[in-house]
């Protein structure tokens, strides 16, 4: 009775139809203690990517990364703009502009990629959806339905719209839009707390054609489509899961207190509070960033450092790797995506000369300048 019953919250809670979808839902169970770990357990080689700085590419905030075949996406925060490069780092062109005329926008969040119809999408906070071909051209504009602050779009298989908004607790941030842009078809009231309006954006992800979201505070990484939304596997740390009940307690808190205040209770929280980021996964690997908040931001901005871990689970094997630092010391990877074939990172630029022997023919470490140039990237190619 117990299980029927929870079969049933499950459908009111995460499904817009009256049925909901199965998945061979997995859980990962992890002891969170880092693994001493070769290098070559998990990758075969590198290749050192540096994205081509000039005055019109030049990135200040990486807020957005999407991959394709052929190219880099970053959608810079600062330019407000989203940046393509070749898989080489070659600058390609420049997509949106902020500004008043057409095709420009006061003020943008969300970025997509569709480089099998010649598409990027880029979405106001206003609800506005700007339509480009890949390679910066103007095609239209689209008013989307009415959400507080837009955060996050991305096209499904069959061309419906997940999308994301910073809302207040009491409504539902994911809705699902349809192809025409015009109405929403439903919407899900996903679990997500104070904590992650404070320090995380979702991660939206795309694995085998579908559409995977994963949050900063919740275990749970769930497979979306235009009518449901289900569990498709769960991180499990055991007794250093997050508690829930910790959780709910700043959600309490958030009425009528000091927004500043409550980061900063959350942040030097002695229970040592981390967060779940990067998500994303390929045909072998799950993958996860586990990093703990007060050892970042108790730093000044540039002294920053995560203190976390790089968690890959071998859905072959079953094997799941702790990584803080590779047996040959690389460390240091912002995780900007992952295909069945790699996983592309930022370096940090203080790890750097540990890639020296990665850079490509011609080129030095002297000939980078870590004030100035733009990040410079590795792709893991995984082993075979």
């Amino acid at each position: 009775m117990k299980f029927i019953c929870a079969i049933v919250a499950c459908i009111l809670l995460y499904s817009c139809s009256s049925t909901l979808s199965v998945e061979d839902e997995r859980t990962i169970d992890i002891e969170l203690i880092p693994q001493k770990v070769v290098f070559e357990d998990i990758f075969g080689y590198i290749e050192v990517v540096p994205l081509e700085t000039n005055d019109s590419s030049l990135i200040t905030w990486d807020f957005h990364k999407e991959l394709t075949d052929s190219d880099i996406y970053i959608f810079d925060f600062g330019a407000n703009a989203a940046f393509r490069f070749s898989q080489k780092g070659t600058f390609k062109n420049c997509i949106g502009k902020k500004g008043q005329g057409p095709g420009e926008y006061p003020f943008a969040y969300g970025f997509d990629v569709d480089a099998k119809s010649n598409r990027a999408y880029i979405v106001s906070a206003l609800g506005t959806l700007y339509e480009y071909t890949l390679s910066g051209e103007f095609v239209r504009e689209s008013q989307l339905p009415w959400r507080y602050n837009y955060h996050q779009i991305h096209q499904l298989s069959d061309g419906n719209w997940a999308s994301w908004t910073y809302s207040d607790l009491e409504n539902p941030a994911l809705s699902i839009i349809n192809r025409e842009r015009d109405s929403v078809l439903c919407s899900f009231d996903v679990p997500v707390h104070i904590a992650d309006r404070m320090f995380s954006q979702p991660k939206f992800f795309k694995y085998n054609g579908d559409l995977f979201v994963g949050f900063g505070f919740d275990r749970n990484v769930y497979h979306l489509s235009s009518d449901t939304m289900t569990v498709a596997y769960t991180w499990d740390f055991g007794e250093k899961n997050i508690s829930e009940n910790m959780l709910a307690e700043y959600d309490k808190m958030r009425d009528g207190g000091d927004w500043t205040d409550l980061q900063d209770n959350f942040r030097n929280d002695s229970r040592r509070i981390y967060q779940l980021s990067s998500h994303c996964s390929n045909n072998r690997y799950d993958y996860v960033l586990v990093y703990y908040l007060e050892k970042i931001y108790d730093l000044p901005e540039n002294e920053r450092k995560s203190e976390g871990y790089h968690i890959f689970h071998d859905k072959k094997t079953g094997k799941t790797y702790v990584v803080d630092k590779f047996s040959n010391g690389l460390t240091g990877m912002d995780v900007y995506g992952m295909t069945d074939d790699y996983m592309l990172c930022r370096i940090e630029m203080e790890s750097l000369p540990l890639y020296e022997e990665y850079l490509p023919e011609g080129m030095k470490l002297s000939d980078i300048d870590p004030d100035d140039d733009n990040p410079v990237l590795a792709r893991f190619y995984f082993k075979k």
